[in-house]
Parts: C-alpha cells; structure tokens; sequence
C-alpha cells in the first residue's frame, strides 16, 4: 500500500505521484485521514485546512502558503491535477507538524504522533 499513517497502512483513494524528484499526494484525502476539516474558495482557487489547533490556506500553483496568517515558502509550487489540489509531502510537517517521509519513489509515511488528539 502506498500510504503509511500512523504506522498503519492506508488504502486512500489516489496514489502518491513522483514527478521526478517531489512526491505529491491529494491534499483533501491526506487531510481528512488525519482528522482535519477542508474547504476550497472556488473563486481564489485556495484550499483550506484546519488540523492540530493550525490554519493553512493553500493556494493552487503556488510555493507558498499561509499558515495562521503568516507565510510559508515550500521548495516547490502545490499543483492542480484531476480537479483535485495535490501538495508535496513536506507540506504537512511545515504546516501541521506532521513529518511526511518518502518511502521509495511512491510510498508516503506521515508520523501522527505530533497530532492533538481530542479527549
């Protein structure tokens, strides 16, 4: 199975891309996973995410963005592929403290044990 999280396999709808070098997965998918809640502004083209008490709008093509209002530049832009926003691995341990690891060209580990977990 391509996705580790939590230690657990994980069966998500669509598989991780390597597109020579960053590996991508489905934001909303990835983060719902985890427990967080997601929203789209249609009209800015930007994904929302709230997980572990943290805010992050993530615009479409873009390197950069906000985490509680501040930004945030990752090493390569978010893309738009199959109506869906995809976001490097490395997004979720810069906005959410959720190390992301490639495994192999396509396999995605995310250790959860930074997240809030509610009582």
């Amino acid at each position: 199975m391509p996705y580790q999280i939590g230690g657990q396999p994980v069966q998500l709808g669509k598989e991780p891309k390597n597109l020579n070098g960053p590996v991508y997965v489905p934001f909303r998918e990835v983060i719902e996973h985890l427990g967080g809640k997601v929203t789209w502004d249609h009209a800015t083209k930007t994904a929302g995410a709230t997980l572990n008490g943290r805010h992050a709008r993530v615009p479409r093509d873009s390197d950069t963005f906000t985490l509680d209002g501040t930004p945030v530049t990752m090493s390569v832009p978010t893309l738009f592929l199959e109506e869906e926003l995809w976001v490097p691995i490395e997004f979720f341990g810069m906005a959410f403290d959720v190390p992301a690891y490639a495994d192999g060209p396509t396999n995605v580990r995310l250790d959860t044990r930074t997240i809030a977990r509610a009582a």
